[in-house]
């Protein structure tokens, strides 16, 4: 039988949801309802596949920061960008 296990992952929305997976070739089973807290899903997951192995995606929370870190970043250095701008055509000649 193939090693079967189940994955709780938070959503960028805040919303945890569950997915199931085997070894085989079969494709994931995404949870089909959204759950407001990690416990919800946990529960969920275990009424949907007693006695399987649920662990948290460890990459959902830090991927989701770690994306609007990077909105950030791209937003600071556009801001910049345009400051310099500013600054270079307030210059003595215009730069």
């Amino acid at each position: 039988m193939a090693a079967e296990r189940v994955e709780v992952w938070q959503e960028g929305s805040g919303q945890w949801r569950w997915t199931f997976h085997d070894d085989s070739e079969r494709p994931a089973i995404e949870s089909a309802s959204a759950y407001r807290t990690e416990d919800q899903a946990r529960r969920g997951a275990a009424h949907a596949y007693p006695g399987v192995e649920i662990s948290v995606r460890p990459s959902a929370a830090a991927d989701a920061a770690g994306g609007l870190r990077t909105v950030a970043r791209i937003a600071a250095l556009a801001g910049l960008s345009a400051a310099w701008r500013g600054i270079r055509s307030a210059l003595p000649g215009g730069g």
